[in-house]
């Protein structure tokens, strides 16, 4: 492994799982030791999933397909959101609406389209005849924007996903599996 993520890894804790009693059996393989009943994973196993998870989504990239990245959980979504936006792909970092792979044409397409109208319309400010009109539509973009904005550029069901926590995100993870769409996920041993 390279010392520097080792390192990093280490520093962030990223080398503690679960207590025993609550780490999933098809992560035995990927701990390291045990100690005072807490897991301790190990990091040189853990390179090599990372490699291997690198070269998989950059040959997707290179095909030009969509990683959609997925994290809503609090500490690293902003992270997550400002990576995706960097590399320019779509992401989600508030909530995943339910059906959004499953039934994309309308959980998702009709939105960004319902999104986009919301945006054409405070751009016509005859459009408003009171402030309370106006405000109500704003209120309707920001909550569009939360739920649907990081995934405007997805015109299509995406060639993978990368999922921080698939515990949390069960959802999204399910309708991936349903789909038989590739899943690229950071987990704890509790998975």
């Amino acid at each position: 492994m390279s010392k520097l993520i080792a390192k990093d890894l280490l520093a962030a804790g990223g080398h503690f799982g679960h207590r025993r009693s609550r780490f999933h059996p098809s992560v035995k393989p990927y701990i390291y030791t045990i100690r005072e009943k807490m897991a301790i994973i190990d990091l040189d196993k853990t390179d090599d999933l990372v490699k291997k998870a690198i070269e998989f989504m950059k040959k997707i990239r290179q095909a030009d397909g969509r990683i959609l990245c997925v994290a809503t959980k609090e500490r690293i979504a902003d992270l997550v959101k400002e990576t995706a936006i960097k590399i320019e792909e779509p992401y989600c970092w508030y909530r995943w609406i339910g059906g959004g792979l499953t039934n994309f044409e309308e959980a998702i397409k009709r939105n960004l389209r319902r999104l986009q109208q919301t945006r054409d319309r405070l751009l016509k400010e005859e459009s408003f005849v009171t402030k309370r009109e106006k405000m109500i539509e704003e209120k309707k973009l920001r909550r569009l924007e939360q739920l649907y904005g990081g995934m405007e550029n997805l015109k299509q069901l995406p060639e993978a996903i990368f999922i921080v926590d698939p515990v949390r995100e069960k959802t999204i993870f399910r309708e991936a599996k349903s789909l038989d769409i590739p899943i690229v996920a950071i987990a704890d041993t509790e998975i």
